[in-house]
């Protein structure tokens, strides 16, 4: 049954249920709330004429939209039709020409599978083009990976480099089958679909990348190992090398694993093409570095942070050239390379509403104009336009117009200590104009679990804020970004770890007077859904109420729902073996669980397969527990359509209303 749902029918909904806030209000905010972003994904054109921006639409469908910045005039030049299909993101590739990445998911033998392809377009909508991996008659298989790009040649005014996947082709009947399948680089005309190959079907390709002035200069290679039963798989090893610029020769690099989040992670070449810059353990924490692509390999530590991982680098421009670090401390940062790009940054920054930290997201060919986003927690953010000339700073639009005028919750930096001493670091959002004292509270854990919260608009949080709860987000350790020893063995192996800071949060908000102790719920997604239901085996009687979206509830079946994919020996390490998973597992220990569960989920997650949701259901029934499974069709993980996010807050907030009332 389809959970898309109108205003009116969302109003209706809660009619007659709820005293505080009042009823229209609570669905009027889930709306507004639940709405995806009206201005998205914004990219400026090279000559810095126009822009295009990804637009919600019905459903989870996406229309791309150009703007004439001087005119005002808008051209709808792309949308998608098939419910199981989404725009990701859109760039200018050409002067006239963009090129967008789709996504979806399709159902084959019992499972979903990822699909991806790539679409280029004239910015008045025409010649739209499919680009990328083609499928032949003679393919074994099905081409799922439409392929990326990776250079787009500005000098070139119809040609792109593409990564693809080259499949095997049947050679009965025929001489000019190629059975050599692999990961391979094309030269694409965006325009007539033509290509050339560049690099040649490489079996166990990983990755391959430009220098950004159309040469192939770094792969990796992936390790695989075959099994009994005749599957291959990762291993999670990949082999970096690259090409100095006066040979063809691959040079050794380095080793990455997927399956540490501490290691080797390439980021391609500086501006001039003689160095490569990589992330690398460094103390502890990841540090930015460049290595000398001459065949000496030698290493420069150019920024490191010595409280957080440093998670990227920013790069602008026709080239991509790097022009900056970013890092999240508490709150969110990049360390400009570029002085004046630094100066003028914090200049505007200071010169707009709030004082907040600007972004620089692009600039034109010729360096004249710089698209900027803008944003804080109380501001969900909006686009500009600033010209270097004319030294004038122009808005292009709020990314949430829907919100105008509300007031937010401030989210702020918090640390409190764990059981054995350990600080944790996290954010506390207050409902605005309220104290903070005996409120009624939600702990919301974070999903990955490598990953973390930071600082900045949240949608959720703001949501519940207004509702009147305080929100808890806690980086937990087994969180990323903190560095390898606050990751431990990772959120399932050392789940007790985990969970324990999670609801050591929740002992610290009631210590402290801010949190009622009977007015207390956990809302999480993914591994946040995961430690949600943990959270309650572990202590029944801390939460009043337990919502979980696409909650892994069983880790051996997370595990073994991973066999048929190329990353199950990656899963199976990342998960372990031994007492902990069951002891880990909800749905093994439901009948330990005391509150009232509510979970939802899509039927077409990749992530996590629904029949996780489908296991806990059915585990907490046969245990004699209250629970409630709202499944989206056609939906995946992250439940990208407006009208069911609406959904999916408006059922929250009754079901919190009636288990921690106000």
């Amino acid at each position: 049954m389809s959970r898309f749902i109108t205003r009116a029918a969302l109003v209706a909904l809660v009619t007659g249920t709820l005293a505080a806030p009042a009823q229209a209000q609570m669905a009027d905010l889930a709306v507004k709330f639940g709405a995806r972003e009206a201005f998205n994904g914004v990219a400026l054109s090279p000559d810095g004429s126009r822009i295009s921006y990804l637009n919600p639409v019905a459903g989870r469908a996406t229309a791309v939209v150009v703007v004439d910045i001087k005119s005002g005039a808008m051209k709808p030049v792309l949308s998608t039709s098939d419910p199981n299909m989404r725009i990701n993101w859109c760039d200018w590739i050409k002067m006239d020409r963009i090129a967008c990445q789709m996504s979806g998911e399709r159902r084959d033998i019992g499972d979903n599978f990822g699909i991806s392809r790539m679409i280029a377009v004239n910015a008045d909508g025409s010649e739209m083009k499919e680009i990328g991996a083609r499928q032949t008659a003679r393919a074994v298989g099905v081409n799922s990976y439409g392929g990326t790009i990776i250079d787009y040649l500005p000098d070139d005014p119809d040609n792109i480099l593409m990564e693809v996947y080259k499949l095997p082709e049947e050679s009965v009947g025929t001489l000019k089958a190629d059975t050599e399948g692999g990961l391979t680089v094309v030269s694409i005309n965006s325009r007539t679909g033509r290509s050339r190959t560049v690099e040649g079907a490489v079996p166990n390709g990983g990755d391959f990348m430009s220098d950004r002035r159309g040469r192939v200069r770094l792969r990796s290679l992936a390790e695989m190992k075959d099994t009994a039963s005749y599957t291959s798989y990762s291993s999670g090893t990949y082999r970096w090398f690259y090409r100095p610029k006066t040979s063809n020769n691959w040079v050794p690099l380095g080793i990455s694993n997927a399956r540490d989040v501490s290691t080797l992670e390439v980021l391609g070449f500086d501006e001039s093409g003689d160095n490569i810059l990589a992330l690398k353990p460094h103390n502890g924490r990841q540090a930015l570095f460049k290595i000398a692509a001459d065949g000496s390999n030698r290493e420069e530590l150019l920024f490191a942070q010595d409280q957080v991982d440093v998670s990227g680098i920013k790069r602008i421009g026709k080239y991509f050239r790097p022009v900056g670090a970013n890092y999240s401390s508490d709150y969110n940062h990049i360390e400009y390379f570029d002085p004046a790009l630094e100066k003028l940054a914090a200049s505007l920054g200071r010169a707009l509403p709030g004082k907040p930290e600007i972004n620089v997201i692009d600039e034109t060919w010729d360096g004249s104009k710089l698209l900027l986003f803008a944003g804080t927690d109380v501001n969900p953010g909006a686009y500009y336009l600033f010209d270097k000339a004319t030294k004038s700073l122009g808005k292009l639009s709020d990314t949430r117009p829907g919100t105008d005028g509300m007031k937010f919750g401030e989210m702020t930096p918090v640390r409190y200590t764990a059981r054995d001493g350990a600080s944790i670091p996290g954010y506390l959002t207050l409902p605005p104009g309220k104290d903070g004292k005996n409120l009624p509270t939600i702990i919301l854990p974070h999903g990955g679990p490598s990953a973390r919260d930071t600082w900045g608009f949240d949608w959720l949080v703001q949501y519940f804020s207004q509702l009147g709860y305080a929100v808890l987000q806690p980086n937990y350790r087994g969180s990323a970004g903190y560095g390898e020893a606050w990751l431990q063995q990772n959120g399932f192996k050392a789940w007790r770890t985990s969970i324990g800071d999670i609801n050591d949060g929740a002992r610290w908000l009631v210590a402290q007077g801010i949190a009622d102790p009977k007015r207390m719920a956990i809302f999480g997604w993914s591994y946040g859904g995961y430690a949600a239901l943990q959270a309650n085996v572990v202590e029944p009687d801390l939460y009043k109420a337990t919502i979980a979206v696409a909650p892994v509830t069983d880790l051996y079946e997370l595990k073994e729902q991973s066999r048929y994919f190329g990353s199950f020996l990656i899963n199976k390490d990342f998960i372990g073996a031994g007492p902990h998973v069951t002891e880990g597992s909800p749905a093994k220990n439901a009948a330990a669980i005391k509150t009232p569960v509510l979970m939802f989920h899509g039927d077409k997650d990749l992530n996590v397969d629904i029949r996780q949701a489908k296991l806990m259901e059915s585990a907490l029934k046969s245990a004699g527990k209250p629970v409630e499974l709202i499944v989206y069709p056609n939906l995946q993980h992250s439940l990208i359509d407006s009208g069911a996010r609406a959904d999916l807050l408006l059922r929250s907030a009754k079901f919190l209303a009636a288990n921690v009332p106000q």
